[in-house]
């Protein structure tokens, strides 16, 4: 009887492939015949896959931020759930900007594929859209979080929803590159993102 193959596990297993090589040494490193090493399989096969390397790099840049969402939005609801008697909406906006910070090896590789990809993005329009859709509708989720708490009495309303989430964003994301740096701790990066915070909510 033929063996049964699971392709959609097998583009998962290249592109978990790419994403170890490029977190540990950059884009540059990646090749097919690198990748088939890492990833336990022959080169002939890597290429069956994706005959060409642009489009596993894109698939793999792809399949890295969604299943990182996903493991984001639980993380978010675990945290969100353990501290019923908090501000809701602080608890969860606070949930959301750590997840730009590589608090452990998941968050960590993510982040380093995201960095790795980046270079290339500025002249590959395919990779470069991964980035332009993503922020903006986090930025959004967060000006939408941030108005409701407006109406309910929890942030001044004076604050620009649109330009607090855009602020709060890059905070975050700068945080996280720091921490990958070794330029801040980790204690010092929560304690940056809870005074940003802090400054919005009126209690």
């Amino acid at each position: 009887m033929p063996k049964v193959v699971d392709h959609d596990a097998r583009r998962r297993q290249i592109a978990d492939a790419v994403c170890r090589i490029a977190a540990a040494e950059g884009l540059e490193a990646v090749s097919v015949r690198r990748v088939a090493g890492a990833a336990g399989l022959s080169s002939p096969l890597v290429q069956r896959y994706f005959p060409e390397k642009n489009e596993m790099l894109r698939f793999a840049i792809t399949d890295v931020t969604a299943r990182g969402q996903q493991a984001a939005q639980e993380r978010v609801r675990a945290l969100v759930a353990r501290d019923p008697g908090a501000s809701p909406v602080r608890t969860t906006l606070r949930a959301v900007l750590i997840e730009c910070l590589p608090l452990d090896d998941e968050r960590r590789l993510v982040l380093l594929v995201h960095h790795a990809y980046f270079s290339r993005a500025l002249f590959d329009p395919a990779i470069a859209s991964l980035f332009r859709d993503e922020t903006p509708l986090l930025a959004g989720y967060v000006a939408d979080e941030l108005a409701g708490a407006q109406r309910s009495g929890q942030v001044d309303p004076r604050v620009d929803p649109r330009r607090e989430a855009d602020t709060l964003l890059c905070v975050a994301i700068e945080l996280g590159t720091e921490m990958l740096l070794g330029t801040k701790d980790r204690d010092a990066v929560l304690d940056l993102l809870d005074y940003h915070l802090e400054r919005l909510f009126t209690g």
